[in-house]
């Protein structure tokens, strides 16, 4: 079947495209009359409107870009259904890329993103980011950025976060009251800003109880699997903690394996508890205790956000929104 397109239609009405296409739009510009006629003719035609063609009048794209660290993991996952509720419900188009972590990638992302057609950016920064300066150009171009989960210090750009600091001193907390004095903290990567204010929630709980903070009770690990294991077999054997805080949750993973290979028991030799979206999380032996993180709001917001800058165009007005987290306390924390 033929397409039917607003020349066709102002062609069989003698009337201009403009003059269609206002009376489409119920534009106060057009008579009432003027309006019936282009509606039943439309309607008797079938007629649909190219919104593709629509978004480059309008100089917009309709496609927003969504920037993560790592495509595998649950949080982000959750969070990329949240970001597409949002914007399919708008008739936005999502455009997923992954940085594997790497800042070279992301920065090659973010350049190509700029020299393409997009309307705005959700970024989670990589484990390697230690600063903004690949995102200058999109505040050159005036095109709106919102970071999520991970963000960047001294970046005019608003942000949706959950409240790391005070969920990590909870955690913290609960570990002490459940009879921990040598609490090991097990950081995921140097420079990432949600994970050092989950290191000073740890450290003030410490403070706090009267329980010195500890620099060799940290220890800093990364992407490798294998290295983070023998990592903290080396960690448990040397520092004996009697409980560990994992700041994410691929490091309680491998901190389950690094148990089991130097034969220690949880929670009898060693507590763990770590944050992690991972809804098997209770099926783990033992069942993990876990800061679960609102991730699917976490994306929804930040996808309001984002579009409600794209709409208002108000971009120095800068928001910073914080979603608290949940802790699901279970055997691997318990006496």
């Amino acid at each position: 079947m033929k397409n039917i397109t607003l020349k066709e239609l102002a062609k069989q009405l003698n009337l201009s495209v403009p003059t269609v296409s206002r009376a489409l739009n119920d534009s106060y510009e057009i008579s009432q009359e003027t309006k019936d006629k282009v509606n039943a003719l439309a309607q008797e035609l079938n007629y649909r409107p190219n919104p593709f063609a629509s978004s480059l009048r309008k100089n917009r794209s309709k496609t927003i870009a969504l920037v993560i660290p790592e495509i595998s993991s649950v949080f982000f996952s959750q969070i990329t259904k949240g970001v597409e509720a949002v914007a399919n419900n708008k008739g936005y188009h999502v455009i997923i890329c992954c940085s594997d972590e790497k800042i070279d990638k992301e920065t090659e992302i973010v350049q190509h993103l700029i020299d393409g057609r997009v309307d705005g950016i959700l970024l989670s920064t990589s484990a390697e980011t230690t600063d903004g300066k690949h995102l200058e150009s999109f505040v050159e171009r005036k095109i709106p950025v919102v970071l999520f989960d991970r963000t960047i210090e001294n970046m005019p750009f608003s942000s949706v976060t959950s409240n790391d600091y005070e969920s990590s001193y909870a955690a913290t907390v609960h570990l002490i009251e459940n009879n921990c004095n040598s609490i090991g903290f097990l950081k995921f990567g140097k420079n990432l800003q949600n994970i050092e204010k989950r290191l000073k929630g740890y450290q003030q709980a410490l403070t706090d109880y009267n329980l010195k903070p500890n620099n060799n009770l940290i220890l800093t690990l990364e992407q490798d699997a294998d290295e983070n294991i023998e990592k903290i077999k080396r960690f448990i054997l040397n520092k004996k903690p009697d409980a560990l805080f994992a700041s994410v949750e691929h490091l309680a993973m491998a901190t389950y394996d690094a148990c089991k290979q130097i034969d220690l028991t949880i929670p009898n030799n060693l507590k763990l508890l770590a944050y992690s979206n991972l809804n098997i999380a209770r099926h783990f032996s033992p069942p993990l205790t876990t800061i679960v993180q609102p991730a699917y709001e976490i994306g929804e917001s930040s996808a309001t956000l984002l579009l409600n800058l794209l709409k208002n165009k108000h971009l120095d007005e800068i928001e910073d929104l914080m979603i608290d987290s949940e802790i699901s306390f279970r055997a691997s924390t318990e006496n």
